[in-house]
């Protein structure tokens, strides 16, 4: 029976057209830690600010995060209610110093019930907040 390629182009197809490689062996632990370890060199490094503090406000405790990418020079601000529930501002800011005084600005603007996760339609649900 003639080949595909054959029938197609009359063209006998030469052995090498129809090698393929040999498997590679699996890799072993060691080669695996030193792939994953070099794959985690590629990922982005976290700066976090040391202007990040947690406080507690009306019987809740809040985690302010401050952060940036390694190799950026805006910072992102993020809220942690307790709970876990996490507002990030769409915003970056110059200054870690700025990011802490919008979130500090918020929390005593809007009060700690507005970060905080509720079934109660008359709260408002959290989420990406605007600095301005």
């Amino acid at each position: 029976m003639e080949s595909a390629w054959y029938q197609v182009t009359g063209i006998a197809p030469k052995r090498s057209h129809f090698q393929t490689a040999s498997p590679q062996p699996a890799l072993t632990v060691g080669q695996f830690t030193h792939y994953r370890h070099a794959m985690n060199d590629f990922a982005p490094k976290v700066v976090v600010s040391g202007k990040s503090l947690t406080l507690v406000l009306e019987g809740y405790r809040f985690s302010i995060q401050i952060h940036r990418i390694e190799t950026e020079t805006e910072w992102t601000l993020e809220v942690i209610a307790p709970g876990g529930h996490s507002t990030v501002w769409l915003e970056s800011f110059e200054t870690a110093r700025d990011a802490r005084d919008t979130a500090l600005s918020a929390l005593e603007d809007m009060g700690p019930q507005a970060f905080l996760r509720t079934s109660d339609p008359d709260q408002p649900e959290t989420g990406a907040l605007s600095a301005g």
